[in-house]
């Protein structure tokens, strides 16, 4: 087999998994965070809000030796104009100005999931479904 061809194929297949298996994975557990550290009372998997997960924009880029996944809450300020800060930015922080004074962290917990063999986890599924 030629080790520069199964280089790029492998290099693209991280790329793909990266970009479907583990954004999903990481859409998955921010979602259950957003549940857990800042809502009480659930308004449905898809209630259009902070924790809708068709908010959640992921975006792979090959960066030298490393692919960083990035992933923005992008979900919009329903009935407020925002003011330059993102509803995930107001409910992660808190802003009296929003009626939010208290911080409801739910990005730390993610990482920590993450970084503790989630993200792996799902690179593996990902790569296995690639034929590696």
């Amino acid at each position: 087999m030629d080790i520069r061809r199964f280089g790029q194929r492998l290099a693209a297949a991280i790329f793909a998994a990266m970009e479907t298996d583990v954004a999903e994975a990481v859409r998955d557990e921010m979602s259950r965070n957003l549940e857990s550290y800042t809502y009480t009372r659930s308004r449905g998997p898809m209630g259009m809000g902070v924790r809708d997960k068709r908010n959640f924009d992921a975006k792979v880029e090959q960066t030298g030796d490393t692919t960083p996944l990035r992933l923005r809450d992008v979900a919009k300020f329903q009935g407020w104009p925002g003011g330059g800060k993102s509803l995930a930015e107001v409910v992660e922080t808190g802003d009296p100005a929003y009626k939010m004074p208290e911080p409801r962290p739910f990005l730390a917990p993610t990482q920590e999931v993450m970084d503790s063999g989630g993200a792996e986890a799902a690179l593996s599924v990902g790569l296995r479904k690639r034929g590696f």
